[in-house]
């Protein structure tokens, strides 16, 4: 993990993978109760398995990955050479855009006794993506905290009031680690996710994936854990308990036709899977059948 920080006043030098490490450990040593080891292997499984994909992020062009893999399709995890088309984050070993957005939020738990407040993550947030990694990749809610806090505003009304990507689910491992069992762990988690996306179906998603978590945490099997979320009458809201079985069906039987509109933007990216479908896995194009995330959430 080669990308270099400094930190106090540019005296001291450390990896940003022996920050998450030592962010990490000094939030477990404060608060953490045992046994920590799942929990621990949650989060710093997260980042690395982040960082391994790095490399291959958000390529949507099914022929590239496979020119790029060529001879090397069993090992794609830490491909050699950066090849996402939307930015670089540096070296090989360093995280995606999705990782740098963990990073404020453990080191704002880390540095307050491994508790989460949403002064201190609004705070650190700030200050990572315009002091401490100015050039990491800004998404559009990354953006819109940034413009929000610059005009005055704090805590969950930094947060974009229309986006709900991906990036609510991001944080729930790290919370879910440190709150699981605990009555007010999806409060965290909904407060945490305000931050940055400030809207109702964004909370809707990253719940929904932190309750399922919570059980894995707590000592169930994933396949358990999504029994529960699907079966149990209340478990989770009705829309996502409808996602979560549509998401267990698809694993047993790989949907064959989109099951979505594309927008127009996405159009000639779906048309080119939509032709190259016969030479992909079937998990592969079921995947492109319920639409990548940057075209819907679920």
């Amino acid at each position: 993990m080669h990308r270099v920080l400094r930190v106090s006043g540019g005296k001291l030098q450390a990896s940003r993978a022996l920050q998450v490490r030592a962010f990490s450990a000094q939030t477990a040593q404060v608060s953490m109760p045992p046994p920590i080891s799942q929990k621990k292997a949650a989060v710093l499984g997260g980042f690395c398995a982040d960082s391994a994909t790095y490399p291959l992020h958000w390529i949507y062009d099914i022929s590239k990955v496979k020119e790029l893999l060529s001879g090397k399709q069993d090992s794609p995890e830490f491909y050699p050479t950066p090849s996402c088309p939307f930015y670089n984050s540096g070296p090989v070993g360093v995280q995606s855009c999705y990782g740098d957005e963990l990073i404020p939020l453990l080191k704002s738990m880390a540095e307050n006794g491994g508790e989460f407040e949403a002064t201190k993550y609004v705070e650190a947030m700030h200050e990572f993506y315009t002091k401490t990694s100015p050039n990491s990749y800004r998404n559009k809610s990354i953006r819109s905290f940034i413009a929000a806090y610059d005009e005055g505003k704090r805590g969950i009304a930094c947060g974009d009031t229309t986006d709900s990507q991906a990036n609510c689910f991001t944080k729930v491992p790290i919370l879910v680690a440190k709150y699981a069992g605990r009555p007010e762990c999806m409060a965290k988690v909904e407060e945490a996710i305000r931050v940055q996306q400030n809207n109702d179906q964004a909370v809707r998603h990253g719940l929904a994936a932190a309750k399922i978590m919570e059980k894995v945490m707590l000592g169930d099997s994933i396949d358990a854990a999504l029994a529960w979320a699907k079966d149990t009458p209340g478990a989770l809201e009705p829309e996502m308990q409808q996602l979560v079985s549509k998401a267990v069906e698809a694993a047993k039987n790989p949907p064959k036709e989109l099951t979505f509109e594309p927008p127009a933007y996405m159009k000639p990216m779906m048309d080119k899977m939509v032709a190259e479908k016969d030479s992909l896995s079937p998990y592969t194009w079921a995947v492109w059948c319920h639409g990548p995330a940057c075209g819907k959430c679920s």
